[in-house]
């Protein structure tokens, strides 16, 4: 005698087979989004905000596609499922290191969080949020140039007097708001004198003469009446790889390839996790690159040209220099016994004004110099204090 189901059993069954289905769909589709998620190239190329802005909106949607799902699962399987109550705590565990997981995904998309090599997503997520303007380069030889406040200042019109910032991501304001910058804390306390940023993420001394140049010739043509030019230790980079002298990082381990492409870049709670724990600490290599790159008088003075260059063009044109000193702030005494004294010394020598932070960070904490571990760059309290250092240089005779 053939028995008759009930029919109620195989819609269930059905309906946990699709959501199942739905299930994998969704986490697929998810995985599948990150073709729009590269990182920046070697030049610093940021990748369109469009794409980003719509790689997160589609991995959102199906975030959220997942969580539904699972819960209609979880409240047909282990809710209302008939299962001995240890399997139902084990199912409800389970599913809660499943939520938690995924709700942390979607929260890291909207967590914004800068770092010195501006390879992960949370910088990506902080350039988005406060670096607002991004101009192409004035030299179409040159990757595009990452300056901020440009275009603010540039409006305020022609006046009588006007100060050039020019130099690398210290005083573009890398790990703090535009209004937190020096560079804006100047122009807010000189209301009479236009303050233009000229400054680039990542430039070199080449790179920032070759930025005031083409700023000039191609923005606003008009000599300034002070040229501000903010050193840090990196302005070395680019005469020590012409010297053929590069920093002797080791070869990643088989265990740090793994984890790298387990969690680089797969998605954002994989990404942070990876930066934030695995990415291997390079920093004594790289101070070991810079003594053997400061120790080299042939590189030294290389990379000095520019400045030089810098130096007779101000005197032909009777423009105030200005030299803004920055040492490694996690390092001090290491910064001076590289490169903070020699520079203050050849300075100096050319009668050129310099100010040199070292002294002035001394007595501050670690911790409020820095924005934080993985950004050493300076914390809105040393802007502060070099504002007012460089309105202290500039009332002098």
């Amino acid at each position: 005698m053939k028995k008759n189901y009930p029919s109620l059993p195989i819609a269930k069954y059905a309906l946990v087979l699709v959501l199942i289905l739905m299930e994998i769909a969704c986490f697929v589709k998810l995985c599948n989004v990150f073709v729009y998620m590269t990182s920046p190239d070697a030049e610093g190329y940021l990748i369109a905000q469009e794409d980003f802005d719509a790689a997160r909106i589609e991995r959102l949607a199906y975030i959220l596609g997942l969580l539904v799902v699972s819960l209609l699962l979880f409240y047909i399987g282990v809710v209302k499922g008939v299962m001995s109550p240890r399997n139902k705590n084990v199912l409800s565990a389970g599913y809660s290191i499943f939520l938690m997981l995924f709700i942390a995904e979607g929260a890291l998309m909207f967590y914004p969080k800068s770092d010195a090599i501006g390879n992960r997503f949370s910088h990506h997520l902080w350039t988005r949020k406060y670096w607002n303007s991004y101009f192409p380069s004035f030299d179409k030889r040159n990757p595009p140039m990452q300056l901020r406040g440009i275009e603010d200042y540039a409006r305020r019109g022609n006046s009588k007097k006007k100060i050039f910032v020019v130099g690398d991501s210290f005083c573009a304001g890398d790990g703090v708001q535009e209004h937190e910058m020096f560079t804006s804390i100047l122009a807010s306390k000189l209301p009479n004198i236009q303050v233009i940023n000229i400054c680039e993420r990542g430039a070199d001394t080449f790179r920032e003469l070759d930025n005031l140049s083409q700023y000039i010739k191609a923005v606003e043509p008009v000599r300034p009446n002070v040229l501000i030019w903010q050193y840090y230790a990196n302005d070395i980079e680019r005469a020590a790889t012409w010297s053929n002298l590069k920093p002797n990082y080791p070869p990643l381990t088989q265990q740090q390839k793994f984890l790298e492409e387990l969690l680089k870049s797969r998605s954002f709670l994989c990404d942070y996790v990876y930066w934030e724990l695995f990415y291997p600490d390079y920093g004594k290599q790289y101070m070991a690159y810079l003594a053997n790159a400061f120790g080299n008088t042939k590189i030294v003075n290389m990379h000095l040209t520019p400045m030089e260059d810098a130096i007779r063009w101000c005197a032909s044109n009777n423009i105030k220099l200005i030299v803004v000193i920055f040492p490694i702030l996690g390092d001090l005494e290491k910064s001076e016994e590289l490169y903070t004294t020699n520079l203050m010394g050849f300075l100096q020598s050319q009668g050129v004004t310099s100010i040199d932070m070292t002294p002035y960070l001394k007595e501050i904490p670690l911790k409020n110099r820095v924005v934080h571990g993985s950004n050493p760059h300076p914390t809105p309290q040393i802007h502060a204090l070099t504002a007012t250092k460089i309105i202290e240089s500039l009332q002098k005779p």
